[in-house]
């Protein structure tokens, strides 16, 4: 339970900017509650480097850049399959 929390406390402040929306909040502390708080970090990590994918079709595809937004949902998959790969789990 302290590691949700704890993880939510962290990314509180940019769900608060908007960087983050609340069901990726939610995702990332449900996987701190499984793995722990640091390599559900780790896992915001990866998953924000498996993000620039959509973003860079994004950019070739479309002009208007400021009203895209994305689905964290599949990058943060494969950023929790990763740190679950490197960890030694599968």
């Amino acid at each position: 339970m302290f590691h949700t929390g704890f993880t939510i406390l962290i990314l509180f402040p940019l769900y608060l900017c908007r960087a983050l929306g609340a069901g990726d909040v939610k995702l990332l502390g449900v996987t701190a509650a499984f793995l722990s708080w640091r390599l559900a970090l780790l896992v915001f990590c990866s998953g924000m480097y498996f993000a620039l994918i959509p973003v860079t079709f994004s950019f070739f595809r479309k002009k208007n850049h400021s009203q895209n937004k994305i689905v964290l949902s599949g990058p943060l998959l494969g950023g929790i399959l990763f740190v679950l790969y490197k960890e030694g789990y599968f």
